[in-house]
């Protein structure tokens, strides 16, 4: 259930503002939590907010929330745009191979990505999308990956000092 989403905010969780404990307070204890290069992540399948799954992450240091995921029940993009209004850019991102660390890799914002994403920059939503069906939403300080790669142009001449 995605109907109850706010701006920037998912059940009253706000990344940039929310933290640990009110986590648990919203969604419960996780079924999993995982210290990770990303920070400490949360997750809730079946949590008792109506979503198939959510995943929130966290600062490891102050613990304060930075990202929720949400995989919402069949929603289409249709559905996102009567939710969050028609006010979004469509942006392209690719995997960052070259950072993959077993199984994870970022991503960046790519003209000619696969990866496709329905954005409402002002409000921190950022809705994954694969044809017209939505993937996933998420409500976060920043973007799903930066502007750019961060992999080292394997194009340009090695430089000779």
């Amino acid at each position: 259930m995605v109907e109850k989403l706010f701006l920037r905010s998912y059940h009253g969780l706000t990344p940039g503002r929310s933290h640990k404990g009110d986590v648990e307070t919203v969604l419960g204890t996780p079924q999993r939590s995982t210290l990770a290069s990303v920070g400490l992540i949360y997750v809730y399948a079946k949590p008792k907010t109506g979503a198939d799954y959510v995943e929130v992450r966290m600062d490891s240091k102050t613990l304060k929330v930075l990202t929720i995921v949400v995989d919402p029940d069949n929603h289409t993009v249709s559905h996102v745009v009567k939710l969050f209004g028609a006010a979004y850019q469509r942006v392209r991102y690719a995997f960052d191979n070259c950072l993959d660390d077993g199984g994870y890799a970022p991503i960046y914002r790519s003209a000619s990505g696969n990866l496709e994403f329905l954005e409402y920059p002002d409000r921190g939503i950022y809705v994954s999308i694969d044809a017209d069906q939505v993937v996933e939403i998420m409500f976060s300080v920043e973007p799903p990956g930066p502007s750019k790669s961060r992999c080292p142009d394997t194009n340009q001449p090695r430089r000779h000092d």
